[in-house]
């Protein structure tokens, strides 16, 4: 059985109906929390609670590798294996450290589902431990296998936290065509304690420790899954949002080998600011600092402490309480603050410098974005040139020539027709023209440029088996101005974009072809039909090459075009002395 290894990092979701959340915990999670909100219904958050009720007596049980065993329960169809640890809890002296593998010394009852990793409240909120379903001591995964798993099944590790859920229809959709996956779902620590940076990290390894969570459990799925019915050579890492781009970071290791394919949804490596770990975000580290007592002005630092040493000794609720005070700076209120940087060690340099030097893993691989993917980064409240470039600072924190940034600009008029949410003429939904003209930068820049870039080296590096996709299906009780945004694909792949939830049927067939391409690269790494008998309304998807091929996903058909729209305009992103003013100076990592 295929293992699909979900890195899905969704940040928003439909809801799924209540036999839905019946069936499965949920898994998922972003960087930060605060990135929800863009769909009408949400995923509600995992809360802790009692052993999942099952009326099945017989208890599947795996041994792992350690030689311990694992109880789970069975509901219909599936083995259920939930909260599983797969290292040393990250707290006390383990906090900003990397992970260390779990030492098992007692067999495992794995009935409960476990809190999500820590995730900073919403801006003006506070954050209460112990009581949203969220804890430091958060590094489990859970198992999902269907009934009769005979180890030879593909495995979906999923990277997640609890923020939304991994749709059974996916799953049992896969198992009644022959091609069954196991999802994995897997958490791991997320913004200050997950991607901590300023100086103070750099100096202590305390950078892209989410990162290494995530390796950590791809080694424990290659270790134990056969245990479940799965085949550890046919790993299929998937992720969405921040997901996707954790998966990107992991293509800059030449050797991985704990994947042999990945579905990349909206992200890549440098989606966000990819900053070094010390100088750029050095001030949100300090005023996270401050406002948890361990920098001056504020006066509780204990003065037998560094501040390193105390925001590690503070209570976490206090980090937590902290990290929003930090992010009611402008300037730092998008999600990005504390996120992948550049370490010398898992990434080495700039993305686009690796990209470009072909230092980067040849894995197979499925790239695609949604058509307005800055819709949802964008504030509606914007209204000036000033405030634009404020926003792409968020992406170039270094600073930009200003000659740049007028070529930007002129790429990129105040015109709404030419804007985002593309193809709405003049309409500008009761906001000032610059939203548009906003969201069209932002999506070019931080996800189809990047995107296209990767596509581009990887078939001129030799990888030829990489297929790409522009996602144009409707999100119902959206309003108007998202357009077709971010994370508007996840609920056609989880098999939720359904009647019952608002959707069309015509969104429903859409959402089966798309979970059907997705199997099919999860069972045997193309999304076309292994015997080669297309149906019709399935098309034949070819991978991307020298034509550029793509498809664009659509309710009214699947069509195979060039992925060129907009090339003069996203061709600024790629000129060196753009990318150079946008990424990083190597001198200056």
């Amino acid at each position: 059985m295929q293992i699909l290894s979900l890195l899905l990092v969704a940040s928003v979701i439909a809801a799924p109906t209540l036999k839905q959340q019946n069936i499965v915990a949920p898994v998922l999670a972003t960087f930060t929390n605060d990135c929800v909100g863009l769909v009408a219904n949400k995923t509600p958050n995992a809360d802790v609670g009692p052993p999942v009720k099952t009326t099945n007596t017989s208890l599947p049980t795996a041994t792992l590798a350690a030689g311990v065993n694992v109880t789970g329960f069975k509901i219909p169809g599936y083995e259920v294996f939930l909260g599983i640890p797969y290292t040393q809890p990250p707290t006390g002296n383990l906090r900003f450290r990397r992970p260390v593998p779990k030492n098992y010394t007692s067999n495992l009852l794995a009935i409960i589902p476990r809190p999500a990793c820590l995730q900073a409240p919403r801006l003006n909120q506070r954050f209460t431990y112990g009581v949203s379903g969220f804890s430091e001591d958060c590094l489990f995964l859970n198992v999902l296998a269907p009934e009769g798993s005979a180890g030879s099944d593909a495995s979906l590790p999923v990277m997640g936290d609890g923020l939304t859920f991994l749709s059974p229809y996916l799953v049992r959709r896969a198992a009644d065509t022959g091609r069954p996956i196991i999802p994995v779902t897997i958490n791991y620590r997320l913004g200050i304690l997950g991607f901590g940076m300023g100086r103070d990290m750099a100096e202590n390894d305390g950078a892209n420790l989410g990162l290494r969570d995530q390796l950590m459990a791809l080694q424990w799925v290659k270790e134990n899954i056969a245990s479940f019915g799965g085949d550890p050579a046919k790993v299929t890492v998937f992720g969405q949002s921040a997901g996707a781009i954790s998966i990107a970071q992991h293509y800059l290791n030449e050797s991985m080998d704990l994947f042999r394919g990945a579905i990349l949804m909206s992200g890549q490596a440098s989606s966000t600011a990819m900053a070094p770990t010390f100088a750029i975000w050095e001030e949100p580290y300090n005023l996270t600092a401050i406002a948890a007592g361990c920098m001056a002005p504020n006066t509780t630092l204990q003065a037998d402490l560094t501040t390193f040493e105390c925001l590690r000794a503070v209570p976490p609720e206090t980090i937590m309480n902290a990290t929003a005070v930090m992010r009611r700076d402008p300037r730092f209120a998008l999600p990005f603050v504390f996120s992948p940087s550049i370490d010398n060690d898992l990434i080495p340099d700039r993305p686009w410098m690796l990209l470009k030097d072909g230092r980067f893993a040849k894995i197979p691989y499925i790239a695609g974005d949604t058509r307005d993917e800055g819709t949802w980064i964008t504030p509606t409240a914007i209204h000036s040139t000033d405030e634009i470039k404020f926003l792409l600072e968020h992406f170039a924190p270094l600073g930009q020539d200003p000659a740049i940034v007028q070529r930007i600009f002129d790429k990129y008029p105040n015109i709404p027709k030419m804007g985002s949410p593309f193809g709405t003429g003049n309409e500008t939904f009761g906001l000032s023209p610059v939203f548009k003209q906003g969201s069209a930068m932002v999506g070019d820049l931080a996800f189809h440029s990047r995107r296209r870039k990767f596509l581009r080296r990887s078939n001129d590096y030799g990888n030829n088996q990489t297929w790409t996709y522009e996602f144009r299906g409707p999100t119902p009780n959206l309003a108007p101005h998202f357009g077709i945004p971010h994370s508007a694909d996840v609920p056609y792949v989880f098999g939720v974009a359904v009647p019952e939830n608002n959707y069309t049927a015509e969104a429903e067939v859409l959402g089966q072809q798309m979970m059907d391409y997705w199997i099919n690269f999860a069972d045997h790494l193309n999304p076309n039909p292994r015997n080669g008998q297309y149906d019709p309304a399935t098309p034949y998807w070819p991978p991307h090459g020298a034509g550029k091929e793509s498809i664009r996903l659509d309710l009214a058909n699947l069509t195979v075009v060039p992925d060129t729209f907009r090339e003069d305009q996203m061709a600024m992103f790629d000129e060196a002395d753009v990318a150079a003013a946008l990424l990083f100076k190597r001198n200056q990592v």
